[in-house]
């Protein structure tokens, strides 16, 4: 399954969107649900302001309760 870190995401990306950086080991043995992924691969998009693929990730998320709570703290960077 498709991760952040297949997208490279930078130092500081990592540190907003997390709080802090994270390896790519850490974060795999942390992020083991599908829709965890997701909702990190949305925030991700979101934060790069590129709306349509954060979209792409949002709607693949199964548990609607979190994907609308994604929606509602969505990162205004």
């Amino acid at each position: 399954m498709e991760n952040i870190f297949d997208f490279k995401p930078t130092n500081e990306e990592l540190e907003d969107i997390f709080g802090d950086v994270i390896s790519k080991d850490d974060y795999l043995t942390n992020r083991t649900e599908a829709d965890e992924l997701l909702g990190d691969l949305y925030s991700l998009f979101v934060y790069r302001g590129q709306k349509t693929e954060a979209e792409t990730y949002l709607t693949k998320i199964t548990n609607q309760a979190y994907a609308n709570s994604l929606k509602e703290t969505s990162f205004n960077f």
